[in-house]
């Protein structure tokens, strides 16, 4: 899929986020708990002895790549094609595999596969499996739109530290997955050693350990 599609992912702004998801990230929850001691739900900020702080849009293209600006992601998009049949809902693995394809890559196959990845990686659905959800966006950047995916990813960020922080830190939906790149990315001193390559095009990146290709195709 990388290979076919790669140089679309990196014109509409994806591809940086796509090579994190399959990726690495070493989860330091203990930093990740102490952290979130610090969040207030009145300001959506940590609020540390320096003052608050709060990720921005700013952040995220830093260190994922996802575009800041561009067309307006959201929950109103309105894309017939390329489209492809989805009835059942299915967990992440028998979703792979029912809609994987041999050869070339079709229109269809491509957006299954941003599908899941939307659902898996970047909007982390509680539900465990490939929701509807998200199928007109998926369209949408399968259709080569610039969609600003920074405010919408953000938004959700926001939203599962209220949720994380109202279920007693036992269990959130959302990309928190981006929170330890963030507090590293602030406080070097409690980062993993970096990844110093200079071909990496987000910071992120530099934090992750590439396990090679998934087989999503």
């Amino acid at each position: 899929m990388m290979e076919a599609k790669g140089d679309l992912w990196r014109q509409i702004g994806i591809r940086d986020a796509i090579l994190l998801s399959r990726s690495l990230i070493d989860m330091d929850k203990n930093l990740f708990l102490a952290a979130s001691q610090f969040w207030s739900v009145t300001t959506n900020s940590f609020h540390f002895k320096v003052g608050l702080m709060g990720r921005t849009l700013q952040d995220l293209a830093f260190l994922t790549g996802l575009r800041p600006h561009g067309l307006e992601a959201n929950y109103f998009l309105s894309q017939k094609t390329p489209y492809f049949e989805y009835k059942e809902p299915l967990s992440f693995t028998p979703f792979i595999n029912h809609y994987a394809q041999k050869g070339p890559v079709e229109d269809s196959e491509h957006v299954a596969f941003l599908l899941y990845w939307l659902n898996k990686f970047i909007f982390c659905v509680s539900a465990n499996r490939v929701t509807k959800d998200f199928m007109d966006l998926a369209c949408a950047l399968a259709s080569e739109q610039k969609l600003a995916l920074g405010p919408l990813v953000l938004a959700h960020l926001y939203r599962g530290m209220k949720e994380l922080i109202s279920n007693k830190f036992i269990f959130a939906p959302g990309p928190l997955w981006i929170m330890p790149l963030w507090l590293w990315s602030y406080f070097p001193k409690l980062a993993p050693p970096m990844n110093k390559n200079p071909k990496h095009t987000c910071h992120g990146l530099h934090y992750a350990g590439i396990r090679g290709p998934r087989k999503a195709r």
